[in-house]
């Protein structure tokens, strides 16, 4: 499965955000999508008090392979090797011992359908997926002595098929998955679309599952309008953040989605491990975020 997303990867110019099968030691010159600019943003979401942020994350999605979810009559649990593990993550390094298990993320557009990036998820893997609602760092969903993430098997939905996709190559391209659900969302409400453009330097921020660990908050801002289909923004995001939806901060209503930028890591030879990459001001290229907007039509016929 990963092995097909890192296909995608190489064959566009720019990077993928989700997560993939890292085999290298070394992982600074891979192309992925993640990087830290100037300060690190990301947040637990229980460490958020903004009461509409928090609404809003209940319609987070992350998209989980079902060979890491295992069922145990009404509740399901959720284990895998930490980042430390995974991408020979420096223990120094923030959330490194915290298990990375999710491979994209989504948002909550219907009772019926997730919106996700193009390059996640299509026919073919619509049934190696899972949407999984509440996968938080949180004592409600983790076992610290288990090291396990637990919760009910409700917050667990299966893809029924693929509404619509679109996945062109390049960096101004459309980049999106509709996908329906095989049940409706009945306990949290979808998220709101906007339609307006956003100008530089204008605040957004972002939820999603950086490395494929628990759900995280992160800020950040618009650089630029690059055409009609995507902005260039500076936001600290990681693969695993395909996906993700981004907000602007001031209505929090949905603008656009993640689908790649920077290379996620820096080499570290003294100690023989991968370093989160940081990015001073305006020095890196940026992260990709494709418009919702574009695509507000259709979306609207979803409701």
């Amino acid at each position: 499965m990963k092995k097909m997303i890192l296909l995608w990867m190489i064959i566009t110019v720019g990077c993928s955000c989700s997560r993939k099968n890292f085999e290298t030691t070394d992982l600074s010159s891979q192309e992925t999508n993640g990087v830290i600019y100037v300060n690190d943003s990301r947040k637990e979401i229980a460490d958020i008090a903004d009461s509409d942020i928090q609404k809003i994350a209940k319609a987070s999605v992350a998209l989980i392979d079902k060979e890491n979810i295992q069922e145990d009559g009404n509740s399901v649990s959720l284990h895998a090797q930490n980042l430390r593990q995974e991408f020979n993550l420096c223990s120094n390094q923030r959330y490194a011992e915290q298990q990375s298990i999710a491979n994209c993320s989504g948002i909550l557009i219907s009772p019926r359908h997730v919106l996700t990036a193009g390059h996640c998820i299509d026919e073919a893997t619509c049934g190696q997926y899972k949407m999984v609602f509440d996968f938080r760092h949180d004592t409600r969903f983790y076992s610290p002595e288990s090291e396990t993430y637990h919760m009910p098997r409700s917050h667990v939905y299966s893809c029924k098929k693929i509404t619509a996709r679109v996945t062109d190559v390049g960096w101004t391209a459309q980049d999106y998955s509709i996908v329906e659900l095989d049940r409706p969302v009945t306990d949290r409400a979808p998220a709101t679309l906007s339609t307006r453009s956003l100008k530089s330097q204008e605040s957004v921020f972002t939820l999603g599952y950086p490395l494929g660990i628990a759900l995280k908050y992160a800020h950040g801002k618009v650089r630029r309008d690059l055409n009609a289909n995507t902005y260039l923004m500076a936001i600290d995001t990681f693969a695993g953040n395909s996906g993700s939806p981004i907000f602007d901060e001031s209505g929090k209503t949905l603008i656009g989605l993640l689908s790649g930028g920077e290379s996620d890591f820096t080499y570290d030879p003294q100690y023989s491990c991968n370093m989160i990459k940081i990015c001073p001001s305006e020095q890196c290229l940026g992260e990709r975020v494709f418009k919702t907007s574009t695509i507000a039509s259709i979306l609207k016929k979803l409701n």
